[in-house]
């Protein structure tokens, strides 16, 4: 399998700057004087990024509307990492793509009650209904997905079931698929099979604490035969089923363990890769075992010689169970049968076992006959692992659709869904005025069409997925590291050298290439882990945004470090007492990341936009930002790309917490400093006696002045620095002036870097900023002047036009 160096370039260690202004990160800046170092745009050039990309996040049941969980522990975290890739990459680059897992014992069985509590409508009704629901709360917590559609849903499901006919008649034909007969639990008192979620038991793997054991799965991943459940009942009648022999195709999953240990190799020398993952991974990979309790001893002894070879291991350490050790998961599941037939309790241990394809109820995708088997649909588990495939290749035909006609002229949908995302974009504020809040997905439209050329090669799901300059991100919970970390990778792994749609042979570099795992940890609700089928009910994404801004949840669920492990959300409003929630001395903890937005970085763009409002008219000379305040953003932005790479996603709001502060500090000492000045400016004086002794000028020409003047201080400029000691009139322009431009290039890097966690207001800021969004956001710059930004026709003799700031206007809502 083809993987990608992951190497990251260091960031260079140079000499601070003299200038006690630059001290204000910890992040050491370039030194200009060594010929040697390389440039800013040479460090970050020498990233390691991948010339495209495609985002994953994990597919909700089409059984319920998302809750909190869904939210912070995958989306946001894949839409933070997303916008980045956009803003990096291009955004004609990188698809971001999920969707509503439209099968699984989990929808019947919701189906099952929806219809005893009143609802009328048929299975896919159903799914379609909670589908919607799914889609609209993603779209308000600004979810930027290149698509969000059900994998048996309209086209996608078309798509999808194509690309599950051809996944699998591929691994039939490589050999790595065979018809077993197993066994299914059967409902005696209701007359029929039953699916996953409608049998109920105790899970038998050895020391897994789940709280929710199904018939082949547990709720904490762990896989099992049927078999093996402990005491199940079925959710029908309440009466313990039968156990009756079907036949259905599982996926050699065991074959794979020497490649799996190699992948798990791979995975702890990647940098962008949480230790979770390949310590989750390894679990798996050990001998098939199965725990016996002491007090069997003796009768485990009198038939021991009747089970197939095996390495017995006694109980030590005070341990309640002995250990029997087996070569192959055969000769373990021979032993099962026997001890079974003896009545002798037994738990297993975690194992690679036969990967279930297909199953038996009629609610699924389709597949195809194989060897004369027919009537078969597909285990949710193994077609959700492709689904994101399918999603690729619609999403891709979606695109298509867009770049019909010359230079990228919109076909008649694109261009409806392009100005129903502007028309959502702007919205009235409490004063009156609109303030622009263009999503991420109408953004990415626009640099979609403005970058189509009408001769760009025709791009195919493989320029993603199996090729050696691309790189698929999957965010997924921990709970589903089985099958994304150990039955995706060997499943991918039967397909090298094969193309999934022909069959032919293809080099193993045009093969599926394995993807990169972000798993998260839970997100638990106070201290407790929250589950829509457990005691502890988790608030639903849409309940959340009653009582918090959108902006204000996003920040907050990036810096619970889930990568690290299981934290708990304590929202105050939810989980605090009464009289928590009355005392102003305690704080909610989820408004902690939403003060740094609301507080110091409104207070950075208000100054930047009042300033140029009171001083310029609104009309700002371009210059040059100080060498120091450049050299602080290279840096800023250096590290912030780092952790990118490495997606620590909550490193990542410290990061933005120093660097907003200091661009603050660095505004108050200036306006201090510029205050003294002018005070102590006796030609600043005289000006103001002869403006009190004329008329008072019109609104109207007052403007007109200060636009003057700000044409005549763009062409005398001087940049300040703090050698300027005189008290001149000229000196008090100047350094106004610097400031201006010091402030706003650092307003552009601060919305630049936090755009992909707080997108709306960003958004607004570039809106009354009065800058192209496409080239705002945009990392294709070498970020030595604000005049990047600019073009002759946008900036008149190097002066550029902000739109004016109405007073008391927050681009960060502080709370609801």
């Amino acid at each position: 399998m083809q993987q990608k160096s992951n190497k990251v370039s260091p960031v260079c260690d140079e000499k601070q700057s003299a200038s006690s202004a630059c001290r204000a990160h910890d992040v050491a800046p370039m030194n200009a004087s060594s010929s040697e170092a390389p440039s800013f745009r040479q460090q970050l050039d020498a990233r390691p990024w991948p010339k495209r990309a495609v985002v994953t996040a994990g597919m909700p049941y089409g059984n319920k509307s998302l809750h909190f969980g869904h939210i912070a522990g995958v989306f946001v975290p894949a839409d933070c990492f997303s916008r980045f890739l956009c803003h990096r990459l291009g955004a004609r680059n990188v698809l971001f793509v999920s969707g509503t897992d439209c099968f699984g014992s989990p929808i019947n069985e919701g189906y099952r009650k929806a219809c005893e509590q009143g609802f009328n409508g048929t299975l896919y009704d159903y799914v379609a209904k909670n589908h919607s629901t799914q889609k609209d709360a993603l779209s308000r917590y600004g979810i930027s997905l290149s698509i969000y559609e059900g994998s048996g849903i309209g086209r996608c499901g078309e798509i999808h079931q194509h690309i599950t006919n051809e996944f699998i008649t591929r691994l039939f034909e490589q050999g790595v698929l065979k018809r077993e007969t197993t066994y299914q639990f059967y409902d005696t008192q209701a007359h029929t099979f039953l699916n996953g979620r409608q049998v109920v038991g105790r899970c038998p793997v050895q020391g897994c604490k789940s709280e929710h054991a199904y018939a082949d799965e547990c709720d904490m991943g762990h896989s099992y035969a049927v078999e093996e459940l402990i005491a199940p009942h079925s959710t029908l009648s309440g009466t313990v089923p039968e156990m009756k022999p079907v036949e259905n195709w599982y996926f050699d999953l065991p074959r794979y363990r020497s490649m799996l240990d190699n992948f798990v190799e791979e995975n702890n020398a990647n940098p962008q890769v949480r230790a979770v993952v390949a310590q989750t991974i390894s679990e798996f990979l050990c001998d098939p075992v199965m725990y016996i309790k002491c007090s069997e001893r003796e009768a485990f002894n009198a038939l021991a010689s009747q089970l197939p070879e095996h390495t017995l291991i006694e109980a030590e350490n005070g341990k309640q169970s002995f250990e029997l050790r087996f070569s192959t998961i055969e000769q373990r599941d021979t032993a099962r049968d026997i001890l079974h037939a003896h009545q002798i309790r037994f738990r297993t241990g975690k194992t690679l076992v036969p990967f279930r394809i297909t199953g038996n109820i009629e609610w699924g995708v389709k597949a195809p006959v194989l060897d004369g088997v027919e009537g078969l649909t597909v285990w949710c588990w193994p077609e959700s692992l492709w689904a994101p495939v399918s999603f690729t290749i619609a999403a891709l035909e979606q695109r298509e659709c867009g770049a019909a006609g010359a230079h990228g002229v919109a076909c008649e949908q694109r261009e409806s869904n392009i100005a129903c995302e502007h028309d959502a974009a702007y919205k009235h504020n409490d004063d009156g005025e609109n303030a622009a809040t263009l999503t991420h997905a109408a953004l990415t439209a626009q640099g979609d069409l403005a970058m189509h050329d009408e001769q760009e090669e025709h791009r195919s799901w493989r320029d993603y997925w199996c090729s050696d300059d691309a790189r698929v991100y999957q965010f997924i919970g921990q709970d589903n590291l089985y099958f994304y970390g150990v039955a995706q990778p060997a499943l991918f792994e039967a397909l090298q050298g094969c193309d999934l749609e022909t069959g032919n042979q293809l080099p193993a570099q045009k093969s599926l290439h394995q993807t990169t795992l972000i798993a998260n940890h839970h997100v638990l609700l106070g201290g407790k882990k929250a589950s829509s089928s457990g005691a502890v009910k988790p608030p639903s994404a849409a309940e959340l945004l009653d009582y918090y801004p959108v902006e204000t949840l996003r920040a907050h669920f990036l810096a619970l470090a889930l990568g690290e492990k299981s934290v708990g959300f304590k929202p105050q409003i939810l989980l605090g007492s009464q009289e928590e929630k009355n005392n102003p001395r305690i704080a909610d903890p989820v408004l902690k990341e939403g003060a740094l937005l609301s507080n110091v970085f409104n207070r950075l763009a208000r100054s930047v936009l009042y300033e140029a409002k009171n001083s310029y008219a609104c009309l700002v000379p371009i210059h040059t930002p100080s060498p120091c305040v450049i050299n602080e953003a290279h840096q800023a932005l250096l590290r912030y790309d780092e952790l990118m790479f490495k997606v620590e996603l909550h490193t990542i709001m410290a990061h933005l917490d120093s660097y907003l502060r200091a661009a603050n500090k660095r505004w108050a000492t200036a306006m201090s400093t510029l205050a003294a000045k002018e005070q102590n400016s006796h030609e600043r004086t005289a000006q103001e006696q002869a403006s009190k002794e004329s008329d008072t000028p019109t609104q109207v020409a007052y403007e007109t002045s200060l636009q003057e003047q700000a044409v005549q201080q763009h062409a005398t400029h001087v940049p300040f620095s703090p050698e300027y000691a005189g008290t001149s009139v000229d000196t008090c322009q100047q350094l106004r002036l610097q400031t201006l431009n010091d402030a706003l290039y650092q307003l552009w890097v601060s919305c630049l870097m936090m755009e992909p966690i707080a997108p709306f207001g960003c958004q607004k800021i570039c809106d009354f900023l009065n800058f192209d969004p496409h080239s705002f956001f945009s990392w294709n710059h070498d970020f030595a002047s604000v005049s990047e930004l600019c073009s002759p026709a946008d900036c008149p003799q190097g002066m550029h036009r902000v739109k004016e700031l109405p007073a008391r206007f927050d681009f960060f809502q502080r709370e609801l």
